[in-house]
């Protein structure tokens, strides 16, 4: 084993010790609490290389499902750009049915008004004898609340020390400098008088929460996350771990939010000592073009994995068109942004800017069929429009392809129950190239089929197209679909939607095996 780095696993001080749990990192006196949780060490240290900033290794094998780190929000506050929302639990706040707290605030009650989060703000706006005034306010939120948790924690300060602000990037965003001038700076130390706090500060605390920020969906309480759940607002804050984490397109870790605002980092596969520990920035359904461009916006660099280096996104299509004179693959001819297309098998070629606008168009349909009453129907007439644009493997596509798996539901008609499983069969086919491994998406779309697999097995048996004998085979392997979904959600915490599903997927194999050891006797 090669000799142990004895400079602290976090910040390099030489002035170190050797864990004495594990014994495979050094630590420093202050970062010695962010090795462990509950008693168990943390399998990782920071690296840092010229170019790239600070990043996590592993130091040690890691299995599937581990945790790789557990986190607390800093500076959690409502998104910028928020609807009238509770300041203290996020919920969106209904017109005319709110508490207004002393600094204008509308808050839901006056136990809301008191709470440990509010109150930073509050006692600021109070102080300055002035009141919220416009929605624009909740901007000034999140910086309030960082500069104040950075006067009240070292650790917290240090570790914010060492995140990227990309100071220099964004002063050449003009447009954007003055409006955070106008809309955060100013209030902040006119309005609100907090001139002890410097311009340059509450600017790095901006470009901090840019760079490092992550959007939070907070719970109902239910056991269902606030996607699902009308009246939840969203939230962001800053994970000072987890943003040491480098960005891959295809990770080796997942992230998870808790329903007390932390958040879970889980290995989604085995994971080789000396390895990168990595999380996607983007969202699962971003094509190519988006996940460029969404990097370079936001963190000011160009990913230049696998997928993004090849036209066809590792042979998944998920940025083909369609030539609408052939039917033929219509790909980029390089990786730059305007590029002209071109159909591989005709060679028509199509300017960038109609891809685009395809794109575009297609976008906007499907984010009204998902804020209008949706149905089965209206996805799968947008499908149907799809079909002549945009390849079956396309993001859209996909993307439209995993509402619709979530809307088969309860259904007893064959015919259905088919469709259904196409959709999930389609989409973990996809998961094994851009997401492998053992994720809570995954572990959902197996579950969201276990159902009409087994109804179709039964179908099939009672009209006599499938043999008792082939029946009891193919129950067998439905044993292991079902296993598989259970390791996906196992360990999530306790109040989240995995758990909830994994508890039912636990009931579903029981029942499934009780029926395997019953056909036996027929």
């Amino acid at each position: 084993m090669a000799e142990i780095d004895q400079l602290c696993f976090f910040c390099f001080s030489p002035k170190s010790s050797r864990c004495d749990d594990c014994g495979l990192v050094f630590s420093c006196t202050l970062h010695l609490p962010l090795h462990s949780y509950n008693a168990s060490c943390y399998p990782w240290r920071v690296q840092r290389q010229d170019g790239v900033g600070r990043y996590l290794v592993a130091t040690r094998d890691i299995q599937p499902k581990e945790l790789i780190l557990r986190d607390k929000p800093f500076g959690l506050s409502p998104v910028q750009d928020s609807e009238p929302v509770c300041l203290q639990c996020f919920r969106l706040l209904a017109e005319k049915e709110f508490f207004l707290c002393k600094c204008g605030f509308p808050m839901c009650n006056e136990e809301c008004s008191l709470g440990e989060r509010h109150i930073i703000e509050c006692n600021i706006y109070t102080s300055a004898k002035v009141k919220m005034a416009t929605s624009l306010e909740y901007q000034v939120i999140m910086p309030i609340r960082m500069i104040s948790q950075l006067s009240n924690d070292k650790l917290t300060e240090n570790r914010f020390d060492t995140l990227m602000d990309h100071l220099q990037q964004r002063i050449l965003e003009p447009k954007n400098w003055k409006a955070i001038q106008n809309q955060v700076i100013s209030p902040i130390r006119e309005k609100l008088k907090m001139t002890e706090w410097s311009e340059d500060l509450i600017q790095r605390c901006v470009g901090v929460v840019r760079t490092n920020g992550s959007l939070i969906q907070p719970y109902s309480g239910e056991g269902e996350p606030s996607a699902t759940q009308p009246g939840l607002g969203s939230a962001r804050g800053i994970f000072l771990s987890m943003a040491t984490m480098s960005h891959a397109c295809i990770p080796s870790c997942n992230t998870l939010n808790n329903p007390d605002f932390s958040l879970s980092v889980k290995s989604m596969r085995f994971i080789k000592a000396g390895e990168e520990l990595t999380i996607s920035y983007c969202k699962l359904f971003s094509g190519r073009l988006e996940r460029k461009n969404y990097c370079e916006e936001n963190w000011f660099f160009t990913c230049t994995c696998s997928r993004c280096k090849d036209r066809t996104d590792l042979g998944t299509n998920f940025d083909t068109h369609l030539c609408r004179t052939c039917g033929g693959s219509v790909l980029p001819l390089d990786l730059e942004n305007n590029c002209p297309w071109r159909c591989e098998n005709c060679l028509q070629i199509t300017e960038a800017s109609h891809i685009l606008e395809i794109e575009a168009k297609l976008r906007k349909r499907l984010n009204q069929i998902e804020e209008s009453d949706f149905t089965i129907s209206c996805y799968e007439e947008f499908l149907k429009e799809c079909s002549i644009l945009l390849h079956p493997g396309h993001n859209i596509v996909m993307q439209a392809k995993c509402k619709l798996l979530m809307l088969y539901d309860r259904t007893s008609v064959r015919r259905d129950l088919e469709r259904k499983c196409e959709l999930g069969e389609e989409l973990l086919t996809l998961l094994e190239t851009i997401l492998p491994g053992y994720t809570d998406i995954r572990g959902r779309i197996l579950y969201e089929i276990t159902a009409p697999l087994f109804l179709l097995l039964q179908l099939d048996l009672e009209s006599g197209l499938t043999s008792l004998e082939r029946f009891s085979e193919l129950l067998v392997g439905l044993v292991s679909r079902v296993e598989e979904c259970i390791r996906c959600l196992e360990g999530e915490e306790t109040g989240t939607y995995g758990e909830y599903l994994e508890k039912k997927a636990l009931l579903v194999l029981h029942n499934i095996k009780e029926m395997v050891q019953f056909s036996k006797y027929l």
